[in-house]
């Protein structure tokens, strides 16, 4: 054992991401015009758009870190291995409230989120003979993400996925079985007697499970569908080298991970708001005269409800660099002055390895929002580009 480390840290920090004096009224000049006199002009005004909340303050973030680096056969193997804990308290986002309001609320400290894991990082360096060196440097990463409190003391604010000892962001939704068979309205084996839509269930309709068993499909029979959050990363980095030839590639993935593919919702699910559809999906959809259980009838009324038919799996792996290089000999630079160049061709975002059906697995719908993860509405997939170059030091 060359080197061994204990690291133990601990900070707390503000977060000043917060826009501008959200503490104050926000007014707006739209649609604010109003009539005086008679005949009415239409004169300019204003109005209040939000309420403002005088006890608002900032949000803070405390992060713990316990940790580990060490090096053992002459430097061969090295790595690090760390512990953190991550509370974030008073979370600024916006609150549910009720329309009688007739306004916003604007943003409000919300409660807590604790963020705990590990994190292993490895290295490994070896030589076969004189000439040929190799490197592997793997990493994994394992986060477990809860809703701590919310504010008031709720346990739940469903509208805004948040549920107090549940991941943040949770996707909230109808439980499905597959499409209505005729079956299942003559034999008395589906007891709907009012569906989503406040109608009576039609065979090829969907099947939502009645989760309350109140003969009715309504917003007592929502559950959690899925976690978007990413539980589980990993990677790895590999570099061959044989005399002036090198050959690298970098790879990463993510377990565990559950996105709401919204796309499903007009491309694969028949129904009267469907405008295009893949050819799979219009031939095997719902009739009399082919009972699928997999896709309703075109002729159905289609709920803007989520529901696990939305939601996939998104875990994959990445091949996101592959790079070939070739430094010159020095012998033939030195004849035309330079110190020492080398070619190289690279491929961005190699490949792909993954379920999802989506463009992409690494969906940015809301990047810029970290409470509403996992949501693809035609995100704009990462693209491939391939790179070919020379460097030249003088």
């Amino acid at each position: 054992v060359e080197n061994l480390k204990l690291r133990v840290s601990w900070g707390k920090l503000g977060n000043q991401n917060i826009g501008y004096y959200p503490y104050q009224q926000v007014y707006s000049t739209i649609a604010c015009e109003y009539p005086f006199g008679y005949p009415g002009v239409l004169q300019p005004g204003v109005r209040n758009i939000t309420y403002n909340n005088r006890d608002i303050t900032w949000e803070t973030t405390a992060v713990t870190d316990i940790g580990l680096d060490f090096g053992i056969f002459n430097g061969t193997l090295t790595g690090s291995i760390d512990y953190f804990y991550k509370y974030t308290s008073d979370i600024l986002s916006s609150v549910e409230k009720t329309n009688i309001l007739g306004r916003g609320v604007g943003e409000s400290n919300v409660g807590a989120v604790s963020n705990r894991g590990i994190e292993v990082m490895l290295t490994y360096n070896g030589k076969i003979g004189r000439e040929f060196r190799f490197s592997i440097s793997p990493n994994f990463t394992y986060v477990k993400n809860a809703v701590e409190k919310l504010a008031d003391g709720k346990t739940e604010q469903i509208n805004n996925a948040r549920i107090v000892g549940e991941p943040l962001g949770i996707i909230y939704g109808y439980q499905t079985d597959g499409i209505v068979q005729e079956s299942d309205l003559t034999d008395g084996s589906y007891k709907i007697t009012k569906d989503i839509n406040g109608g009576v269930p039609q065979a090829g309709d969907i099947k939502f499970i009645d989760q309350n068993g109140d003969g009715e499909i309504n917003e007592a029979d929502k559950m959690i569908l899925g976690d978007p959050n990413r539980p589980m990363t990993y990677g790895f980095q590999t570099k061959l080298t044989y005399k002036g030839l090198s050959l690298s590639a970098a790879f990463t993935g993510v377990s565990g991970y559950d996105v709401l593919n919204t796309n499903v919702r007009y491309e694969q699910t028949p129904s009267r708001q469907t405008s295009n559809l893949y050819q799979k999906v219009y031939n095997g959809m719902w009739t009399a005269e082919n009972p699928t259980n997999l896709y309703p009838r075109s002729t159905y009324k289609m709920p803007d409800v989520v529901m696990d038919r939305y939601i996939e799996d998104a875990s994959y792996l990445r091949c996101s660099d592959i790079t070939l290089n070739y430094v010159l000999p020095n012998k033939w630079m030195k004849k035309i002055g330079f110190r020492t160049t080398s070619i190289f061709a690279s491929v961005k975002n190699a490949f792909v390895i993954t379920d999802y059906s989506g463009y992409d697995p690494e969906v940015n719908s809301f990047a810029f929002d970290g409470l509403r993860p996992g949501i693809d509405m035609s995100s704009f997939p990462n693209m491939r580009s391939f790179i070919f170059g020379i460097n030249v030091n003088f």
